[in-house]
C-alpha cells in the first residue's frame, strides 16, 4: 500500500502552489488561479481552512484543504498537480489515508465533499475512498454534488 505524506502548507511553498493553480487540468476544476491563489495564501495565514502539500515518496504533487464545518464534521477539497499522476489510484488512495487519519480523532465523525456535478474523475475517486452521494446542491459558484464519508462504526 502506498503511504502519502500531508504537511501543512508553509508560506515558503505558495509560489509551487500558485504554479499548480495555473495548470490546464488543474483550472478546469479550480477556474480562476489568481482568485484561488488569494484564498490558499488566507489558508497559510491562518483562517478556518488548513491547507496541505501531498507528498509521494518525499515529492509533493498534490494540494489539498480540510475545514471543520461542526463540532464533529470536516469538508475537504484537493487536486493533483502533476498531470502524470492522474488516473492512477494516487487520488483516491491519499483521499482515504487522509479521512482515515482523520477519523482516529474521537470527535470526528463524518467528511464532506462537493465536486462539480461533472468531474467524474474526482466523483471516482471520492466513490473509490469510500464516500457516498448524497446529492446535488446549489451553492454560490454553481451546482455541487454533495459526498460524505462516515467514520467506520
Amino acid at each position: 500500500m502506498v503511504a502519502y505524506t500531508f504537511t501543512r502548507l508553509a508560506a515558503a511553498a505558495l509560489p509551487l502552489v500558485h504554479e499548480w493553480l495555473s495548470r490546464p487540468h488543474v483550472v478546469e476544476w479550480w477556474p480562476e488561479p489568481e482568485m484561488q491563489a488569494a484564498q490558499i495564501d488566507d489558508h497559510v495565514e491562518g483562517d478556518d481552512t488548513t491547507p496541505y502539500l501531498v507528498s509521494l515518496d518525499g515529492r509533493p504533487f498534490a494540494y489539498l484543504q480540510c475545514a471543520q464545518l461542526s463540532d464533529d464534521t470536516l469538508c475537504l477539497d484537493q487536486f493533483i498537480a502533476d498531470a502524470a499522476l492522474l488516473g492512477r489510484g494516487h487520488g483516491s488512495g491519499f483521499i482515504r489515508q487522509f479521512c482515515d487519519e482523520q477519523f482516529a480523532s474521537p470527535e470526528i465523525k463524518s467528511i464532506t465533499t462537493d465536486p462539480a456535478p461533472d468531474n467524474a474523475r474526482a466523483i471516482r475517486a471520492y466513490e473509490k475512498a469510500g464516500f457516498r452521494r448524497v446529492g446535488l446542491q446549489a451553492t454560490p459558484w454553481g451546482r455541487v454534488l454533495l459526498m460524505q464519508r462516515d467514520k467506520p462504526s
